[in-house]
């Protein structure tokens, strides 16, 4: 039967996106994934086994696999590909804080005339945004959790402007003299 016709919609989308990237990912496979695993578009690849515990977090969310592992079975039987989509839960049920819109897919793929070889790739849907503002990724996965109100207190070092566009009706109240003042030549 046609892989297309056996797979859900979205599965068929993830593994289309692993094949027509398969040799080039598995020429660069490493041992541990890097810093920008969990960017939108990004797909790694790993040599060994994994499991979702192995991939990046957040400080208040794990990965959890949705639904169930999907396996297809390619080259005349010479490559076996499991694979399951994974999103954000909460590492407690406790937690109320919202979660990230995540959505990665890990594929298991092994060769079963080398059962020896296998490996484990990572295909971020959705993640971050590739550009932060200042066009540098962060050495760290930022804090799903982070309000622009919690830093109005930097109100006082900006020019009245900027604190209107970030914080509607607070008042600089030192006036900025920093921004509003010119230095005095010496």
């Amino acid at each position: 039967a046609n892989i297309a016709t056996m797979l859900p919609p979205e599965y068929k989308r993830a593994l289309d996106v692993l094949l027509a990237s398969l040799t080039e990912i598995l020429r660069s496979s490493r041992l541990k994934f890097d810093k920008y695993l969990l960017y939108s578009g990004e797909i790694q690849i790993v040599e060994g086994r994994i499991t979702p515990k192995d991939i990046p977090k957040g400080d208040v969310w794990r990965w959890n696999q949705t639904k169930s592992r999907q396996v297809v079975v390619l080259n005349g039987g010479n490559l076996v590909i499991r694979f399951a989509k994974l999103t954000p839960r909460h590492t407690s049920k406790r937690m109320t804080s919202q979660l990230p819109s995540f959505k990665i897919w890990h594929f298991n793929i092994t060769y079963p005339s080398a059962p020896q070889k296998e490996y484990n790739a990572i295909y971020c849907e959705r993640g971050y945004s590739k550009y932060t503002l200042d066009n540098t990724i962060p050495t760290h996965i930022p804090h799903p959790e982070l309000n622009i109100d919690e830093f109005s207190f930097l109100a006082k070092f900006l020019p009245q402007e900027t604190v209107d566009e970030f914080w509607p009706g607070i008042l600089n109240e030192t006036s900025n003299t920093l921004f509003n003042n010119p230095l005095p030549c010496l």
